[in-house]
């Protein structure tokens, strides 16, 4: 089965070949499918369920090729799973300066997907310019800026990427910038349209409180400045956000925003349970 399998894998996929090659993917799936059920029979299930799931995971790097995709729903598979890869790399390098920005791809073909990419590549591209100015006209010799990104999440249900710019000019400066990308619905989340009602950031603000307020009580070291404003409505515009592994809403606070610098990036988890009432859908991180 390997050996076939790697033939398959390194088979010239043109128009000729096509659909023998579907016919007999399908086909081994159902011989796949068939042991199963026998070895049900002989009450070995778990043994089977396993020779299933490898020939399934086996073929998923397969059909992320664009010549599987017509045919890929005939095949049973576990989410679909995007591909990102480094589109392009931002390099500058000037006595003590340095920049080094990669760009992010995603490599699945999506309208979407495309409109991100090309927003990657014209963010790190101003960015790129915004640092080299900084170093050539403001005469600072020594900074370092590195953009990254992370994928977060590449589930069935979501994509997440964070980009992140860090900056180094005597001190550190990081940025993070996500996107939430919802598969089921093809549509890059905003933080407001997840929401059916108007006080949506005064319910956030409230709960973000609640967490500063317990951290602050176990650690004495920690301190949020936002709390002196003693006003719930200082979340006046819509924060960093995403939606992590376990489909939580995660708000994202960068370096200074709400706390001194040395506590770096603060993150909240929203459990679901504050959101649901004020949810457009309230079982949508089902």
């Amino acid at each position: 089965m390997k050996r076939r399998m790697s033939e398959m894998k390194q088979h010239t996929f043109d128009g000729e070949n096509q659909e023998q090659l579907k016919r007999e993917i399908v086909a081994r799936f159902q011989i796949e499918k068939a042991k199963v059920y026998e070895e049900k029979k002989r009450k070995v299930l778990r043994r089977g369920v396993e020779s299933v799931i490898l020939v399934v995971f086996s073929f998923l790097i397969m059909l992320q090729n664009t010549t599987f995709r017509g045919f890929a729903s005939e095949i049973p598979i576990l989410g679909d799973l995007v591909s990102i890869i480094t589109g392009e790399t931002l390099l500058f390098s000037q006595e003590e300066a340095e920049i080094t920005i990669d760009v992010p791809k995603i490599t699945e073909e999506n309208q979407v997907y495309s409109q991100l990419n090309e927003k990657y590549l014209r963010e790190g591209q101003r960015a790129y310019q915004s640092y080299t100015d900084v170093i050539n006209k403001v005469d600072e010799k020594q900074m370092y800026v590195s953009g990254t990104y992370d994928v977060k999440v590449n589930d069935n249900r979501f994509l997440v990427i964070d980009r992140t710019f860090e900056e180094t000019v005597g001190s550190t400066n990081v940025e993070h910038r996500f996107d939430t990308f919802d598969k089921k619905n093809e549509v890059l989340l905003s933080l407001k349209m997840l929401f059916k009602t108007e006080n949506y950031l005064e319910v956030l603000a409230q709960e973000i409180e609640h967490q500063m307020k317990e951290r602050m009580r176990v650690n004495s070291d920690i301190k949020y400045w936002v709390l002196d404003y003693n006003d719930t409505n200082w979340l006046e515009n819509d924060p960093n956000f995403y939606i992590n592994e376990n489909h939580e809403l995660v708000i994202s606070f960068d370096k200074y925003e709400v706390s001194a610098g040395y506590m770096g990036t603060q993150e909240f988890i929203i459990p679901t349970t504050v959101l649901k009432p004020i949810l457009v859908d309230a079982n949508y991180f089902n």
